[in-house]
């Protein structure tokens, strides 16, 4: 990953949760751009790509996987939880199991395009239906019924957009304004708001699903991933 000119101490840390593309129509789209979003943040990467079937145990993961940085020296201070897709949502949803495991909160929390409503009830499922390219609401469902076995999605931890934020760090989401999910990134800033969260959200008009992957090739992708940096930098 690219490093700046300081020294490791100098460096946020991301732990990047990446749930492969199971959200999209196109499935072999892959995490080819997880280095840019490292460079422009001058960050080092962890990124975790390890998911388990059923809920919850890719959030024990998450947290097995912050643990394992603890143990080794890494600075919650300086720890980014990040994460792309249903990756985004997951990197909120371990934030909250942080707080309610007491340990350790890290810095900050990226979520690039989130699924945060495994209930797909947001507003924008409907409006946005026919103009986005990636994600359909059916498939969604169907990817949540499997990913919970049974278990209720409006659960906090499944759905973080039900869930109390008080407590959590700071909160970036950035989101297309064609998705389908756009509503999921804004009801997680709103209610990180009103928990008294300092919660920032980018709207790229007219961007589908996952838009920023595509840093290098076009210059909405390159703004986005420029945002992330400076906010990570900042925080």
């Amino acid at each position: 990953m690219g490093r700046s000119s300081g020294s490791r101490s100098d460096h946020s840390l991301l732990l990047w949760r990446r749930i492969c593309a199971r959200l999209s129509r196109h499935p072999t789209k892959d995490g080819r751009p997880s280095r840019p979003r490292s460079r422009g943040a001058r960050a080092r990467a962890k990124v975790s790509s390890r998911v388990r079937t059923s809920f919850p145990a890719a959030i024990d993961d998450a947290v097995h996987a912050y643990q394992w940085l603890l143990d080794r020296g890494g600075e919650p201070s300086k720890m980014i939880l990040a994460g792309d897709s249903a990756g985004g949502g997951l990197a909120v949803s371990t934030a909250i199991a942080l707080r309610d495991r007491l340990l350790p909160m890290c810095t900050g929390i990226v979520a690039l395009c989130p699924w945060a409503d495994l209930t797909c009830s947001g507003e924008s499922m409907i409006s946005r239906a026919a103009v986005d390219i990636e994600c359909t609401r059916a498939r969604l469902l169907e990817m949540a019924r499997h990913y919970m076995n049974g278990a209720d999605p409006s659960q906090p931890l499944a759905s973080p957009v039900f869930a109390d934020l008080a407590g959590l760090p700071p909160l970036l989401c950035v989101v297309g304004g064609d998705e389908i999910l756009l509503d999921d990134s804004i009801r997680l800033v709103r209610n990180a708001g009103i928990a008294g969260i300092d919660a920032t959200l980018f709207i790229a008009a007219g961007m589908q699903h996952e838009f920023p992957i595509w840093a290098g090739a076009f210059p909405e992708a390159d703004a986005a991933i420029a945002l992330v940096g400076n906010w990570v930098r900042a925080h």
